[in-house]
């Protein structure tokens, strides 16, 4: 497989010479500066420049239209023509602009300042599509697709970072872990989580981290045989029913203790309970689906609302939200029992 890694604060186009290692092993790299006669549309390019962001975030709409919200085709790569091939990336360069790649394998930053855009990566069974190492500050990452990662789609550890426009799906686990602080997840579109033996799959699930904010992204983990739109809702088969086992959805977000967040102008569909938090989470103007995954304990259930699974506590606050369906306020549970 290939390995590029990039360290030198000029344009590059890398060609690595793997040897006979283990995976990820490189014996040595051939660098050309820009004006060689390297060819980036086989090679691969690599730019490092001042990093731009246009996320292309628009508010919700009413409650119950599923026509402006991030799905399969408004997010993930903007311009596939432009991709090229590429094995695993290391970004240790502070700075760094990467773009135009499609990686089987993974993307491992831990340098700050950071831009990827323009992705696509298939773990091909990695952890992690996209690892944001601890410590790394103000990394980017915008119109990219990640899928068949073992643990999921993007590790975000470090702080201060921005991800944006992605589409996550079909993974072994779960969406996102955002462990790090001061991360801004927008405008994202998660489906087909939890396909791994046993897996308990979180469209976000954070262990720690302080100061994250969720906005305007559609989280869609239905329970199986939900009819509808899943993809495109222009275009989808009306016939359409949502996958079964191998996909298992237990949260469209769980906050374990001592973190905190502001979830907020998200469309949240699935789970056991959709939202799972603690004191320290803000979950406010939310647009609620019904279709929620079966839960063994629902019958005898006294804290839920109706077969849906939604709890608002002990969260900091809950407020605004609506059920897609009628538009109507959703959650007015005391306790996630």
């Amino acid at each position: 497989m290939e390995h590029r890694s990039l360290m030198s604060p000029v344009l590059l186009t890398a060609t690595v010479l793997a040897c006979a290692c283990g995976s990820g092993e490189v014996e040595g790299a051939r660098a050309t500066s820009e004006g060689s006669s390297g060819d980036p549309r086989t090679q691969g390019e690599v730019e490092i420049g001042e990093p731009t962001v246009d996320a292309g975030i628009t508010e919700p709409p009413g409650a119950g239209d599923p026509s402006d919200r991030p799905w399969s085709h408004n997010t993930g790569p903007n311009d596939l023509g432009a991709l090229v091939a590429s094995g695993d990336i290391d970004v240790t360069t502070n700075g760094a602009l990467i773009e135009n790649v499609d990686v089987t394998g993974n993307i491992d930053i831990e340098a700050d300042n950071v831009t990827l855009r323009n992705f696509r990566v298939d773990c091909d069974g990695s952890l992690y599509g996209v690892r944001v190492r601890d410590g790394a500050d103000n990394v980017t990452v915008q119109d990219g697709e990640i899928w068949n990662c073992d643990s999921a789609g993007v590790y975000a550890k470090g702080t201060n970072g921005l991800f944006t426009k992605l589409y996550v799906h079909d993974m072994e686990s779960d969406g996102l872990k955002t462990d790090g602080d001061g991360n801004t997840v927008s405008w994202s579109y998660l489906t087909r989580l939890g396909a791994g033996e046993g897996s308990h799959a979180d469209g976000n699930q954070s262990v720690s981290g302080t100061n994250n904010t969720f906005e305007y992204n559609n989280f869609y983990m239905p329970k199986s045989g939900t009819p509808g739109h899943d993809n495109e809702p222009a275009t989808s088969d009306p016939t359409y029913l949502y996958p079964g086992p191998p996909w298992r959805s237990n949260a469209t977000f769980i906050m374990h203790s001592g973190t905190s967040a502001i979830i907020r102008n998200n469309w949240l569909t699935g789970g056991n309970y959709t939202i799972y938090g603690n004191p320290g989470t803000t979950v406010r103007n939310n647009i609620f689906g019904r279709e929620n995954a079966d839960h063994p304990s629902l019958s005898s259930c006294t804290n839920c609302n109706g077969s849906s699974r939604l709890c608002n506590g002990p969260f900091d606050d809950w407020s605004g939200n609506v059920w897609e369906d009628n538009g109507t306020e959703a959650g007015n549970n005391s306790s996630c029992d």
